[in-house]
């Protein structure tokens, strides 16, 4: 039987004409309108050292993925917009679920590796008061002890990480760090994000850029002190943002 990759000669990769939003990000967009709009806040974002906040929203279908997508690929491929983008899918989460689920699914994209690399540099360029830069900017003394561990040896780096994306750890295990079992005030989220900014900018003379996908999941969290969680963060670490409605869709998204 004829097929469709076949017929019209598509590459391996490709059965049918449908979007790939991750693969495909290089080679089409067809918003011409939307994309004059992008490019404008990204520029007067990076122009101003502040990582762009956009909130892009609209029913199934309308190609949030495929505009975000787009815009992580004008990020990494345009010298003036110097920055390291973190693209991930919010996870399944429950009525219960706080932003710690979104939380550990950006740092787990971050990276262990890249993470402690980080924190070793930062480390390395202040060698007398890294600890109390730390602890001043976030306003916790756990915090900076957290990222301190980071460079232990052994369990310690690894429980430490657990930490950071608020995975609740054993007893003995906090212990041996010093630090709480968990990790849960939402401001101390928005802390432990903004501090990977500042390391990245530190080190690698780029803006950090968080992507979020999928966050019409959070609408499942009902519970009263979950959604006071999220609502805090998303206002602590947002802000004022660009607001981008539903556009329509140039392929399946």
């Amino acid at each position: 039987m004829e097929t469709m990759q076949s017929w019209f000669g598509l590459k391996e990769q490709h059965n049918d004409f449908t979007i790939e939003t991750d693969t495909d990000a290089k080679l089409f967009f067809a918003r011409h309108a939307l994309d004059d709009q992008l490019q404008a806040i990204l520029r007067r974002s990076f122009r101003s050292g502040n990582p762009p906040k956009i909130v892009l929203y609209g029913d199934w279908g309308v190609g949030k993925t495929h505009t975000m997508r787009h815009i992580e690929y004008v990020i990494e491929n345009n010298d003036d917009f110097q920055a390291n983008v973190v693209f991930v899918e919010l996870p399944d989460i429950t009525s219960r679920s706080t932003f710690q689920v979104a939380h550990s699914a950006l740092l787990d994209a971050l990276g262990f590796s890249r993470a402690k690399q980080w924190v070793l540099q930062f480390q390395t360029r202040h060698p007398n008061d890294a600890h109390d830069l730390i602890r001043d900017f976030s306003q916790s003394g756990d915090i900076a002890t957290a990222f301190s561990n980071m460079l232990a040896l052994g369990e310690g780096s690894r429980i430490a990480w657990d930490w950071l994306r608020g995975l609740g750890i054993s007893a003995s295990d906090a212990r041996l760090v010093g630090l709480p079992p968990v990790l849960s005030q939402s401001n101390h989220f928005v802390k432990v994000l903004q501090m990977f900014g500042w390391f990245s900018q530190e080190v690698d003379g780029r803006l950090l850029v968080f992507m979020l996908d999928e966050a019409t999941k959070l609408a499942s969290v009902t519970n009263h002190d979950s959604v006071n969680h999220c609502s805090l963060r998303n206002r602590s670490l947002l802000g004022r943002g660009h607001d981008l409605g539903p556009t329509p869709c140039a392929g399946p998204c």
